[in-house]
């Protein structure tokens, strides 16, 4: 599996959220919620710092992951790979 954040994604982070070198951005799974991949199922997101990561990359110092073993498990029934991008709303 490969985790990829999109520059897009990653100037996201950096003005909604705050991020700057040496933070931190978890990715999981929710049971509950809409997802156009699986039913039940939808993508978390938490600004924290890791205890274990399964899975994660470090783009322009701030790393994003997803936690522990059981993440490549679970994201194995959403997808392949992970790829955070972000899309201006054309409303």
């Amino acid at each position: 599996m490969k985790l990829t954040v999109t520059s897009a994604a990653l100037a996201w982070f950096r003005e909604e959220w705050g991020c700057q070198e040496g933070d931190s951005i978890r990715f999981f799974v929710r049971y509950g919620g809409v997802s156009t991949v699986q039913d039940s199922f939808s993508m978390g997101i938490a600004k924290e710092q890791p205890n274990e990561a399964g899975l994660s990359t470090v783009v322009d110092g701030i790393t994003f992951y997803g936690a522990g073993r059981t993440v490549v498990h679970e994201w194995k029934r959403l997808a392949s790979r992970l790829l955070a991008c972000y899309r201006r709303s054309r409303f």
